[in-house]
């Protein structure tokens, strides 16, 4: 049906947040663009797109994404628990690349502590 769910972990696996999320778009080797459900504890939303380069034989790919914690200054607190930022981002799509280039998995040990 579209949705997913997902669970952030904070450093040191102490605090976990979940929220469930549903594509909103998608356009075959172009595009996914997805939104958190209602009351979800993470509020977000983002997109990925795809492109082909102008050689034709590699495909640029861009992800935009955000968020806003629920309950206020509290949610905000939560939130700094965990770094989404452009550098976790980065890890996320060098292990896309490498999985869609090899079909190699990384362990969860291989993962980082905020991997989501």
């Amino acid at each position: 049906d579209r949705r997913y769910h997902w669970v952030a972990r904070a450093p040191g696996g102490l605090v976990n947040i979940e929220w469930d999320a549903q594509v909103v778009e998608e356009r075959e080797n172009e595009l996914i663009a997805w939104q958190s459900l209602s009351g979800a504890q993470l509020s977000n939303a983002g997109w990925v797109s795809f492109r082909d380069t102008s050689e034709g034989a590699q495909t640029e790919m861009r992800v935009e994404l955000l968020y806003r914690p629920a309950a206020g200054a509290l949610g905000a607190a939560i939130g700094r628990c965990f770094p989404l930022t452009r550098q976790l981002i980065e890890e996320d799509v060098r292990r896309f690349k490498r999985y869609m280039e090899t079909g190699e998995i990384l362990s969860e040990q291989d993962q980082p502590a905020t991997h989501m």
